[in-house]
């Protein structure tokens, strides 16, 4: 059972089917598929599914509130192993929050770059996050390794990306099988 807040008592939930996604996106699949030359088919779904996904945070960023000092986005997908807490978020003494700027990523993935399972944005961050579908094409065309945590990197570099939170969160595989995740500290480099 869970209690949620009046502010969410006018939340209604958009939900986008697979099929008018991969319609909305045609066009865009067969210009990326141009410039990233994939050599397997197996690329090629990597592609599409990221893709897929990232049509749909930007369809969820047209529904953040702009008024918001912070916005928390999660994959729906995750089994959490830990209790959520953001480091550094309040001033202990006073219990105010304190300025974020930037995004708060998880600091375990093993990678160089922010691990894109969850994420605490600044105000000033979340169109960055939200619409990085804009600057797919660049990032392909940037010559980067191609993984999702490389482009949420590259994505998000005018900002402070801080992998600090210490919760982990397994994804949870069609059919309910959780996936075996192995969580080594981030090796990310200092950011802005």
């Amino acid at each position: 059972e869970y209690s949620l807040p009046k502010e969410m008592a006018s939340f209604a939930p958009v939900i986008v089917e697979q099929d008018q996604l991969d319609q909305e996106q045609a066009d865009f699949v067969h210009e990326i598929l141009e410039v990233a030359a994939p050599p397997t088919q197996q690329d090629e779904v990597i592609v599409r599914n990221i893709l897929r996904y990232l049509q749909i945070l930007k369809i969820a960023g047209r529904h953040v509130d702009n008024r918001a000092d912070y916005v928390f986005h999660l994959r729906p997908d995750l089994y959490w192993h830990d209790d959520l807490r953001l480091p550094g978020l309040v001033v202990p003494v006073l219990g105010i929050p304190r300025r974020l700027t930037g995004m708060m990523t998880a600091s375990w993935g093993g990678g160089k770059a922010p691990n894109d399972r969850f994420a605490l944005l600044s105000r000033g961050a979340v169109d960055d996050y939200f619409f990085r579908i804009h600057r797919f094409k660049e990032f392909l065309l940037s010559g980067l390794g191609f993984s999702a945590e490389n482009f949420l990197g590259f994505a998000m570099s005018r900002h402070k990306i801080r992998p600090v939170i210490r919760a982990t969160a397994s994804r949870v595989r069609v059919g309910g099988k959780i996936a075996q995740e192995r969580f080594r500290p981030t090796r990310m480099g200092r950011t802005r």
